[in-house]
């Protein structure tokens, strides 16, 4: 009997690096899935908050300027976890929302006006801008689910023997 268990137990951690990079790989894909949905999926899909054009026109995509963000998310495993992160220095904000108060700096440069042209001195403004919050990765119970079948499908495999 116990050589039974030893053996399935042999197997699991064998499994286990396996299992971890599959995992990952299904976090990559669900993260993904938010710029098709246009929101992130805890238990109901959250839509992101529409975004506009500067003519105030409606984007046909949030979060899409040149693609970067969602090609973002990057995969590191090791025999023991699997953690799936970004290295953008904008995702943060983008993911969670907040404020951005910042002080631009506005170098000299000339403005065609409608009477000509004029020029414009260098100086600083202050910036302050609320970023809505367009989460694309975290915590999900629905990833949850998935990365349970995943778990217990590879058990299954390993039990049914």
């Amino acid at each position: 009997m116990s050589n039974i268990f030893e053996k399935h137990l042999a197997q699991v951690k064998a499994m286990m690096p396996d299992i971890i990079l599959e995992l990952t790989v299904e976090a990559r894909n669900f993260i993904d899935e938010s710029w098709d949905n246009q929101g992130f999926t805890d238990v109901t899909l959250s839509p992101w908050k529409k975004s506009f054009e500067k003519d105030g026109s409606e984007k046909e995509k949030t979060l899409v300027e040149t693609g970067a963000l969602r090609r973002s998310p990057r995969t590191h495993t090791t025999p023991s976890e699997g953690i799936v992160y970004t290295e953008l220095p904008y995702a943060q904000i983008h993911n969670e929302g907040g404020e951005i108060k910042t002080t631009a700096t506005i170098r000299q440069h000339t403005r065609k006006t409608k009477k000509g042209k004029s020029k414009v001195k260098s100086h600083t403004r202050n910036v302050n801008i609320t970023m809505p919050k367009r989460q694309f990765m975290g915590e999900s119970k629905t990833l949850d689910a998935r990365s349970e079948k995943i778990i217990f499908d590879k058990l299954d495999r390993i039990f049914s023997k």
